[in-house]
């Protein structure tokens, strides 16, 4: 499976720090702009789902928005 979207972060955010704690876990960056970072997942449902759940927890971030997703092998 394929993810992207965004995540809506706060004004005091330290994005180099986020952004840096997102590629350690997998998670690849592809933008940053406007208090909004740009990602892309791959992996199994249950990986992303978990990824998603501990993104939104993550300090800085307001929201996880989904843009796009793919089911591989339907």
């Amino acid at each position: 499976m394929i993810v992207s979207g965004f995540l809506l972060l706060t004004e005091n955010c330290n994005i180099n720090q986020l952004k840096e704690n997102l590629e350690k876990n997998g998670v690849e960056v592809h933008y940053i702009k406007d208090n909004r970072v740009v990602f892309l997942i791959e992996g199994n449902v249950k990986d992303i789902k978990k990824k998603l759940k501990w993104m939104k927890d993550l300090d800085g971030v307001i929201n996880v928005y989904l843009a796009y997703y793919s089911l591989e092998d339907l």
